[in-house]
């Protein structure tokens, strides 16, 4: 299985568009990719996705 190892932009950018990112989050939703994502990455994502501009996806 291919493992894919993404960062804060990419998914960041997966929950803003339905471009190649979110494309990436779907393919390891059905399993066929394995994402790799350290908890550092989820932590930054958290405090990014908290900002006020983002507050719409919360």
């Amino acid at each position: 299985m291919l493992k894919i190892v993404v960062d804060t932009n990419v998914l960041i950018s997966a929950f803003i568009t339905q471009g190649n990112e979110y494309e990436i989050l779907e393919l390891a939703r059905l399993g066929k990719i394995e994402l790799i994502i350290s908890p550092e990455i989820l932590e930054e994502f958290n405090i990014v996705i908290s900002r006020e501009k983002f507050s719409y996806l919360t």
